[in-house]
């Protein structure tokens, strides 16, 4: 089994871990991909930085929890899927960056929605967001009590027609193809509230919703011809991308999104996509970044959409 062929998931033993494993055990099911699930034990303790404390437990106390953490996660993957396939590591260091040192290389990443409440997120950061922001590799987003769909529906978000996401439509296509499911574009955009009475007034929003999915489906043809079994719907939307995006998700199986592409190296992950690692009904896959190139650019990645 190449490294290529490994379906990363982060467990910690919360409800939203849980949920990771059995999305990546469908996954790999799916795509005949092992599991290699990571747990991460801090290699320091902040509670003694600021006052020197006698820590009571040791070294030792921390390998054992992780590795009981490991044990039971691997017994719930052992349920979902062939047991040889799965596989555990326990790495020391910060949750974010030792996550994002083992992921590379994989196919994928699967992590769980992130607990903890909004302050220490605020304080410390989410987990989530900060892989996502820089894995080399998709990232998905999986929330507590996550449970499969059969949808048969996957949603794509885009906000630009010129020039053309054609890296993000093939893979959302290929996800779509994967899954044997429709796939949605959703083009959203928006304006700022002021503009919203002329708007309304001046606009033929369903004019205007004909043309862009005319213009969309003339500009993809080709990359639409490369996935001629999966059914393509276009939707055009006015509002708060996330707030669209994540009414969208309410009847998906998946929601693919990608970091912008214009922060040299690793892209940017805006509060689009943070807000949808939040509030997302389904689950999100975070494309790393991607290049905007002319429809009929070859890119065989395995590369998933927008933000």
């Amino acid at each position: 089994m190449t490294t290529q062929n490994v379906i990363l998931v982060g467990v910690d033993g919360s409800g939203g871990s849980n949920a990771a494993i059995r999305y990546a055990a469908a996954e790999a099911e799916r795509s005949g991909a092992g599991l290699r699930l990571v747990h991460v034990t801090p290699d320091y303790l902040p509670i003694a930085s600021v006052y020197p404390l006698t820590v009571p437990f040791s070294e030792r106390d921390l390998e054992a929890t992780g590795n009981e953490i490991l044990a039971d996660a691997a017994k719930l993957a052992g349920r979902l899927l062939d047991p040889s396939h799965v596989t555990t590591a326990l790495v020391w260091g910060e949750r974010g960056p030792s996550l994002l040192e083992a992921a590379e290389g994989a196919a994928l990443v699967v992590l769980g929605e992130d607990e903890r409440g909004l302050l220490e997120r605020i304080a410390v950061g989410s987990t989530v967001a900060h892989v996502a922001a820089h894995a080399t590799v998709p990232v998905v987003a999986v929330h507590v009590g996550w449970m499969p769909t059969a949808r048969d529906r996957v949603v794509v978000g885009i906000k630009c027609l010129d020039p053309l996401p054609v890296d993000v439509l093939r893979g959302a296509l290929r996800v779509a193809s994967d899954r044997k499911a429709s796939l949605e574009i959703a083009f959203v955009w928006e304006m700022p509230g002021i503009y919203d009475d002329f708007l309304l007034s001046a606009i033929d929003f369903d004019a205007m919703g004909r043309q862009v999915e005319t213009d969309l489906r003339t500009g993809a043809a080709s990359l639409f011809a490369e996935f001629p079994d999966v059914r393509v719907d276009v939707r055009t939307g006015h509002g708060q991308p996330a707030r669209v995006l994540r009414d969208e998700s309410d009847r998906a199986d998946l929601l693919v999104i990608a970091r912008r592409a214009h922060a040299f190296p690793v892209g940017h992950f805006g509060s689009t996509g943070r807000a949808l690692l939040r509030e997302s009904r389904c689950p999100v896959e975070v494309l790393p970044v991607s290049e905007t190139k002319p429809t009929g650019s070859d890119s065989d990645r395995r590369q998933r959409p927008q933000e």
